[in-house]
């Protein structure tokens, strides 16, 4: 009796030409993806953060495929999106707010649910990514957004000295004024008051950076 050989699907079938969905709901632990082509669903599984084993996975079961995938933007910012195109994947960020979301959808929400979700919208052309910055890009807008942080911070602590100096200090040792510049507080005080600058102004502002 002659035996038939029983061959898998990636060897049989050449996806070239065909379009490939994927949603990816990423986490810090581990992803949760869901693989569609245009008319199935292939399935939703769990993988570790790794986006070599993701691209591994795909040319093995859909040699050919152009593939397409989408996550939503948060804390893992945009080095998954630059590895995927480096791959040879298109990639779309997406903002959280734009993924079209049903009223069952928001009360049971899971990550499968949620991978689903992104995969179905990108098949349906429902999502427009948002602009995403070259890698020396984001890194001056990290250092401006740094600096706006600590410039508010620094506001804060001008209006709290204030506040605390009138309770504090007597009226003939007030300072006139003060600045702040690299976190570090430069007072121009009377020569007299320099205890003063010490021992009450020092002290509180330290207390103030160790309760941020």
């Amino acid at each position: 009796m002659t035996q038939i050989k029983q061959t898998s699907v990636s060897e049989t079938t050449d996806f070239s030409g065909k379009n490939l969905f994927i949603g990816i709901d990423v986490h810090k632990k581990s992803w949760t993806v869901t693989i569609l082509t245009e008319h199935v669903e292939h399935k939703t599984f769990t993988q570790p953060p790794d986006s070599k084993a993701l691209t591994a996975y795909v040319r093995k079961h859909f040699p050919g495929a152009a593939v397409v995938c989408v996550y939503e933007a948060g804390f893992s910012g945009f080095w998954l999106c630059r590895q995927l195109k480096a791959a040879g994947f298109e990639c779309l960020v997406v903002h959280p707010a734009d993924v079209p979301t049903t009223d069952k959808e928001h009360r049971t929400k899971s990550d499968r649910i949620d991978s689903r979700k992104l995969a179905q919208s990108l098949r349906a052309r429902q999502l427009r990514g948002v602009w995403v910055p070259s890698p020396v890009q984001q890194q001056k807008r990290s250092l401006s957004r740094c600096r706006h942080v600590l410039m508010r911070d620094l506001r804060r602590y001008k209006n709290r000295i204030s506040a605390f100096s009138p309770s504090i200090i007597c009226r003939s040792l007030l300072f006139r004024s003060y600045s702040v510049h690299k976190h570090i507080v430069r007072l121009q005080v009377p020569i007299h008051s320099r205890l003063l600058r010490s021992q009450i102004v020092v002290p509180i502002l330290s207390l103030m950076l160790c309760h941020r």
